[in-house]
């Protein structure tokens, strides 16, 4: 299936286009998955920093708690309970965290850490209880007891297991956004340059397609006006390029010569030895012609037994020219390679650039002249 050029531009356009939309698709694709691991990034480094605020306030809180239990100062007291509410929004503001809450093993270990701290606390109270009962030094006991250090081992390992699980998340969120990266350079790369090659591949073959139907296009145009027997060109294209021809010695100043020629007894050897033979003396007497005369002259067959030529060479007399063409007629006529004689009239005229007339009008008065020249001949051979 043939496309036109047309056709094909319009499927390379939609082709280039498509993998244009892709290609932005495919990158804001990349763009949002890389912002959004930088978003998770973010947040969870925010986690893994409120999760070191924590630890470092139940440290605090542990100092504060042996003031709270040995002194009655009301500023002690309340440091100690601003602490505890300190740790308590702390632990609110991780569960509400959406990483928390889509995560049910993190809300279990908060949620545990939750109620170790609730233990710590009313174990602070028993601790009240026993120093107003026993004294300062059953505090002591009770504060140095393995249950008390158990607590505070528990709620270390809590927040350090969920610290180095976010750690851990952090580094594969790190990973993935810098594969994102290496991904969208790869994709935009390669993509480009499969564009681009892809174009460059159009290109080319738009390019060949153009170029074959330039030679296509001359090739019909030089068969427009070329005569097919003889290869020389024809009315039309002696019209055409004649034209250009007169308008140039107009330009320049330069004269010209029409010669308009008609073969003569042409009918009679196509009726006496065939067309076949009448077509080889036509391009027998084009070949003499294009003998006579220099590439820079346009030669054409006009039709059937009629030939112009245009002589543009000003330093050459028309009468020169006449003078090569009969001997190459006569050197042609006595060879025996053929069963004819070829013979032709002719007439000239000059164009002159100071008083320029139509080439229609050069060959009209050309032709007269011939017609006048065959007269001639028949007169004198009679």
């Amino acid at each position: 299936m043939k496309f036109s050029i047309r056709k094909k531009v319009n499927l390379g356009f939609f082709l280039s286009l498509s993998i244009i939309i892709c290609l932005i698709l495919y990158t804001v694709f990349l763009f949002q998955q890389g912002e959004n691991n930088r978003n998770l990034s973010s947040e969870t480094y925010s986690i893994i920093v409120d999760l070191k605020n924590l630890n470092f306030k139940i440290k605090e809180l542990e100092i504060l708690k042996l003031e709270f239990l040995i002194s009655n100062e009301a500023e002690v007291q309340e440091k100690y309970y601003r602490k505890i509410y300190e740790i308590q929004i702390a632990l609110k503001s991780l569960n509400n965290r959406p990483l928390f809450q889509r995560d049910n093993d993190k809300m279990d270990d908060l949620r545990m850490l939750e109620s170790i701290l609730e233990s710590k606390l009313n174990c602070n109270q028993d601790c009240l209880e026993l120093k107003k009962k026993f004294g300062i030094r059953a505090l002591l006991e009770k504060m140095m007891s393995d249950e008390e250090k158990e607590l505070i081992d528990s709620m270390n390992f809590l927040i350090n297991s969920i610290e180095q699980k976010e750690y851990l998340n952090l580094i594969k969120i790190q990973n993935a956004e810098q594969n994102t990266q290496q991904k969208m350079i790869i994709f935009i790369i390669t993509g480009g340059l499969f564009s681009v090659i892809m174009f460059l591949i159009l290109i080319i073959f738009i390019n060949k397609d153009i170029k074959l139907k330039n030679i296509k296009e001359e090739e019909l145009a030089h068969l427009s006006i070329t005569d097919e027997l003889t290869g020389l060109y024809n009315r039309r294209g002696f019209i055409k390029l004649g034209k250009k021809k007169f308008s140039e010695a107009s330009k320049d100043k330069h004269p010209l010569y029409l010669f308009f020629i008609d073969m003569d007894g042409l009918k009679k050897i196509n009726d006496t030895l065939g067309h076949e033979i009448g077509d080889k003396a036509i391009v027998a007497l084009s070949n003499l012609l294009k003998q006579s005369f220099r590439l820079t002259d346009l030669i054409a067959r006009m039709g059937g037994d009629e030939f112009a030529v245009i002589m543009v060479d000003e330093h050459v007399t028309p009468e020169t020219i006449q003078n090569r063409l009969m001997k190459k007629l006569n050197d042609y006529n006595e060879t025996k390679r053929k069963n004819f004689d070829l013979s032709f009239s002719i007439g000239v005229e000059k164009f002159d650039p100071e008083n320029p007339i139509s080439i229609e009008e050069m060959l009209k008065i050309a032709d007269e002249r011939m017609y006048r020249h065959k007269k001639k001949e028949k007169k004198n051979r009679v």
